[in-house]
């Protein structure tokens, strides 16, 4: 988690580069510190490594790896 005061630290899955490119550059430019995981199990690596605030997963056609990255969050569902 980011320390009290600072902006949440985002973590983005998705395996298209263009959609983490256009999340990165839009939420640097509001002052986020983005991480970025092309797969599910890099992104498991994240949550388990850099604790973020939020976590961004393409949901187009979660795979069972994916699912269980959700559910490991601690996030549970996410709200659409």
């Amino acid at each position: 988690m980011s320390e009290p005061g600072a902006s949440p630290r985002v973590v983005v899955i998705d395996d298209e580069p263009q959609i983490r490119r256009f999340l990165r550059i839009s939420l640097k430019s509001q002052g986020y510190p983005v991480l970025e995981a092309e797969t599910a199990a890099a992104g498991l690596e994240l949550l388990a490594v850099r604790a973020p605030d939020v976590v961004l997963l393409a949901s187009g056609s979660p795979t069972p790896t994916a699912r269980r990255s959700s559910r490991r969050s601690g996030r549970g569902r996410a709200s659409r």
